[in-house]
């Protein structure tokens, strides 16, 4: 019987395949953390996309903390877990005055892990950047910590590496709040000798915890741990071409490896596989921009529509007719969302023995997302909350951004956008950004309706 010839020449490939991965050996790495390679003036400075993570800052010392310092102002404490060893939790705290400059606000971060939040220096930050004028005024402050990532269990450390975080710290209007925000600035670098060519390796984790997970974290959209490779020996690696995803199979001098990670990132281990190997990143193709849309004129009625409640019920605007409404569309991923929240509740709390809601519609965005802020809020609130079914992503079935009640029937090109509606649904102002013309908009709109301040 004669075999077909495509037949036999696919048969020849997949034996090719498999002599090549028979033949070629396992290779292994070690790698050292470099704490400056993605913090300022290092090589991949702003090369690579990042994934900031909030740090939760309350009144009330953590356990840990044997002394605090004097505070000037008001103290706040919060903590930052790296590894999963006896000595990953890193105590910290800042002194916010009641009223702000540029270098009144001080961080005091336990580096040497004794709970003595007063002996690892003066508490300056680095950086500060005092902007806007007077009460409008919001300073932002920067730091980038080396901390000690411990590896092992809570019963004893198997290993430990030196670990930089980049902090930021935003205080906007005394009544709009603060946000501290943090991100991994270290890498595991090393080489790895890939047919007698040594390959330059940059590890990196995105869940900022230090841990090289070769699983993902279960939960929503995990993030990538990402491999950079060398592979064209010029010594720089290419944000793109050379960054692979270290969970999947990847080709390196002719063979394709699977890769196995320690989790503390010391040791990646190659070993030859027949799966097809990815493609790196590829730079994207640029986006046509999207066009922006005027807003919906004052005077008109505002177009009602359905939103879901946090429990799964559904409401529409209509049923806040008789109320003044400030409807906020806002997204769960959206930092200038969240960092206008503050004022928001703040002026929320103000009005709302007068009749007024600040009605939160949280609008391209997934559901998974919205429901774990309901969880876990990114920032406190007590004003509504919704989530726009139209306008949610693939997860979730929804149809498109472009087919959300906020592009589709509110015009809305980007977020947050904001309109004032009086108590006949009618739009008396809108506002895009969380700008001081927006926040002080607001204010003003209601003081026109009628609502005092």
């Amino acid at each position: 019987m004669r075999i077909p010839c495509f037949l036999t020449r696919g048969a020849t490939v997949v034996a090719a395949a498999l002599a090549s991965a028979q033949a070629a050996e396992s290779l292994t790495a070690r790698l050292t953390a470099d704490p400056t390679i993605l913090s300022e003036a290092g090589e991949l400075w702003g090369q690579l996309p990042f994934f900031n993570d909030p740090v939760a800052l309350t009144s009330k010392p953590p356990a840990g903390v044997t002394k605090a310092p004097v505070a000037q102002g008001t103290l706040l404490f919060g903590v930052i877990k790296l590894g999963n060893g006896p000595r990953s939790v890193h105590l910290l705290a800042i002194d916010q005055p009641a009223s702000v400059t540029a270098d009144n606000c001080f961080l005091y971060v336990d580096a040497n892990q004794n709970g003595d939040l007063t002996d690892d220096g003066d508490g300056k930050w680095p950086k500060a950047r005092l902007q806007g004028v007077r009460d409008k005024a919001y300073t932002s402050y920067q730091a980038f910590p080396v901390l000690r990532a411990s590896y092992g269990s809570p019963a004893g450390e198997t290993a430990h590496a030196a670990y930089s975080v980049m902090l930021y710290y935003t205080i906007m209007r005394r009544e709009d709040g603060h946000v501290l925000i943090y991100r991994r600035t270290t890498a595991r670098v090393g080489e790895v000798s890939v047919a007698g060519k040594a390959v330059r390796l940059a590890l990196i984790e995105n869940d900022n915890d230090a841990l090289f997970d070769q699983v993902a974290p279960a939960g929503d959209a995990p993030r990538p741990l990402w491999l950079m490779a060398d592979v064209d020996g010029d010594n720089k690696f290419d944000s793109y071409a050379e960054r692979f995803d270290a969970r999947l199979p990847l080709a390196l001098g002719g063979t394709t490896y699977e890769l196995a990670i320690a989790s503390d990132g010391e040791s990646l281990t190659f070993t030859p596989t027949t799966k097809v190997a990815q493609t790196p990143g590829q730079r994207p193709a640029p986006r046509p921009a999207t066009p922006r849309l005027p807003l919906l004129a004052t005077g008109g009625l505002a177009p009602d529509f359905t939103a879901l409640r946090p429990d799964g019920s559904t409401m529409k605007l209509s049923d806040l007719r008789g109320r003044v409404v400030v409807l906020d569309f806002w997204a769960t991923w959206c930092g200038p969302c969240k960092a206008s929240m503050p004022a928001l509740d703040q002026l929320y709390r103000e009005t709302k023995d007068q009749g007024v809601v600040v009605f939160g519609v949280c609008v391209s965005d997934k559901k998974s997302a919205f429901d774990a802020w309901q969880a876990k809020p990114g920032v406190a609130t007590t004003y509504p909350l919704a989530f726009d079914p139209t306008g949610a992503t693939a997860e979730n079935g929804g149809s498109s951004v472009a087919e959300s009640v906020a592009r589709k029937h509110y015009n809305v090109s980007g977020i947050p956008t904001f309109y004032v509606l009086d108590r006949e649904g009618r739009i008396a102002a809108r506002y895009v950004g969380n700008t001081d013309e927006s926040k002080q908009g607001l204010r003003d709109a209601l003081l026109k309706l009628g609502i005092k301040l």
